[in-house]
């Protein structure tokens, strides 16, 4: 097995979860959004709600998608899917869209990514699995600690509908640079 390959797909997955971690600084967005359109608590965390309730379940379909398309495909889509949802996000008018453009269609990217970027990198170290695990998905709890304060920035510059589109394209663009790096492992016997 590449000792250097191996060691390249754990650092562009730890850096692609930490760009869907951001989805964890939801409460960055929740005020903002509670003043600019009148919304109640409980109507913008829902957003919140949905995003992780989509997540596992586009996780279930990650598994199929990959033995039909292969790793660095899902990866890319799921990319596609959170970065649009992102900026989709930064064009709603309604408590709704945000429900579907952050909610489901970023959630649904996250959920592509992580279940990907996780798997995948456990399989290139059969040694150390604990290991690449752990790094991995402590790269998408770390997103929000990460990405939080930045969101405050883009949020004071351009408010939060600015912020929502500027962060998107810049998640997307990050996934979608590193996600051509991203190559399963011999061991799974996918492409």
């Amino acid at each position: 097995m590449n000792n250097n390959k191996k060691w390249l797909i754990l650092a562009v997955s730890i850096v692609i979860n930490l760009c869907i971690g951001f989805a964890y600084a939801w409460s960055v967005f929740s005020k903002p959004l509670q003043v600019d359109f009148g919304w109640t608590p409980s109507q913008a965390s829902m957003a919140f709600t949905i995003n992780l309730f989509v997540l596992p379940i586009a996780m279930i379909f990650a598994g199929p998608l990959v033995k039909r398309f292969g790793v660095r495909v899902v990866v890319l889509l799921g990319g596609v899917l959170f970065g649009l949802g992102l900026y989709l996000s930064g064009m709603i008018t309604t408590v709704y869209q945000i429900y579907i453009t952050y909610g489901l269609i970023a959630g649904s990217g996250i959920g592509l990514i992580y279940s990907i970027t996780v798997s995948n990198t456990v399989k290139w170290f059969p040694e150390h699995k604990g290991l690449a695990g752990g790094l991995t998905a402590g790269g998408f709890g770390a997103g929000s600690l990460i990405f939080a304060p930045v969101a405050v920035q883009f949020i004071a510059a351009q408010g939060v509908l600015g912020a929502f589109q500027t962060l998107g394209l810049i998640f997307a663009g990050v996934i979608l640079v590193l996600g051509i790096f991203i190559a399963a492992s011999a061991s799974i016997g996918y492409r």
